[in-house]
């Protein structure tokens, strides 16, 4: 047994035909399901070739069906738009009758809307003397022509539901959407910038998600940032539109972490050594410009290279040395 599609469905209340009626909710055996919609595409075919608009102020006696009516969208359908868009975009909330109602209500008011245009442009292509059927075969080529794009259902359905994705709170994100906000807000913390937002990270975490923009985009948007911030490393930022600040820092990072025996990954930028060696000549420009080796020095003086086994062990050779210079027995 079987029964129609959604997608069925909604084709048939497209073509102005009653999908209330009982013929569109019981099972049929595979044969009689092959008769129904054998059926169905005839009056469905038959629609098409007749459809007019009385939105232009025209009216067809011999047809109901109006481009408006063609553009309606059933509860059914709007739900399997609707969970099509939520696997997209990976929404974990969910949506009540209430969401659905207020889904198809926008997505019919956005379709009207856009097929006024396509109406309107159709109108002024008319010559004296035209009939209704002439407007709905200007407004037919139009929409398949200049209008090919003119409105699609899925992509409504996506920025509906992502317009309710909420990249500002974490505890409704999952899968790609989670990833996609850390790896945004790292990319920011690895260029060490001041003059970003929670929202400016969550708005651009979202457009990444969607697709609409890539981490390369968004990096080249905070070099800039950076630039700003950092005018002593503008050169090299330019000459590299992947380079972040933490890439300018890594060496001296692995060397502090070298020397201090700990993982590199614990030091961050604004560690006092690595935000001196970023700021060539201090925040005012008139400090010394650390090199390699100064930052070696600065590193043997931080208290933190005495909790090293490297410094214990030297403190200790020190001391046995010392010791067998005063005379005693080791």
């Amino acid at each position: 047994m079987a029964k129609l599609t959604a997608e069925e469905i909604q084709a048939a209340a497209n073509a102005g035909i009653d999908t209330t009626t009982e013929a569109f909710t019981k099972e049929y055996t595979a044969k009689e399901i092959e008769v129904f919609r054998t059926f169905l595409k005839s009056k469905i075919d038959a629609a098409a070739k007749n459809k007019v608009t009385t939105m232009a102020g025209f009216t067809n006696t011999n047809e109901s069906t109006t481009y408006k009516d063609a553009l309606k969208l059933t509860p059914e359908a709007a739900k399997t738009l609707l969970a099509t868009a939520v696997k997209d975009a990976q929404y974990t909330g969910a949506f009540t009758d209430a969401d659905v109602k207020d889904f198809v209500a926008k997505f019919q008011a956005s379709a009207n809307a856009q097929m006024q245009i396509v109406i309107k442009d159709a109108q002024s292509k008319m010559t004296p003397g035209a009939t209704p059927a002439d407007l709905a075969k200007t407004v037919s080529s139009l929409m398949t022509t200049t209008y090919a794009s003119f409105f699609k259902p899925t992509d409504f359905a996506k920025d509906y539901v992502w317009s309710k994705v909420n990249f500002a709170d974490d505890k409704t994100l999952a899968g790609k959407n989670l990833a996609t906000i850390s790896q945004v807000r790292q990319l920011v913390k690895d260029f060490n910038i001041l003059g970003v937002s929670d929202a400016e990270i969550a708005t651009a975490a979202k457009e990444i998600a969607r697709g609409n923009k890539s981490l390369t985009d968004y990096t080249a948007d905070l070099q800039k940032i950076a630039i700003q911030e950092h005018p002593m490393l503008a050169d090299r930022l330019k000459k590299d539109p992947t380079l972040t600040l933490k890439g300018i820092a890594q060496p001296v990072i692995n060397l502090l972490a070298q020397t201090w025996e700990v993982d590199p990954a614990t030091i961050g930028l604004d560690d006092p050594i690595v935000s001196q060696y970023l700021r060539p000549g201090g925040a005012d420009g008139k400090g010394a410009t650390l090199n390699y080796a100064d930052v070696k020095r600065m590193a043997l003086a931080s208290p933190k290279y005495e909790l090293t086994t490297a410094a214990n062990e030297n403190a200790r050779d020190a001391a046995v040395g010392l010791a067998r210079a005063m005379g005693a027995g080791f």
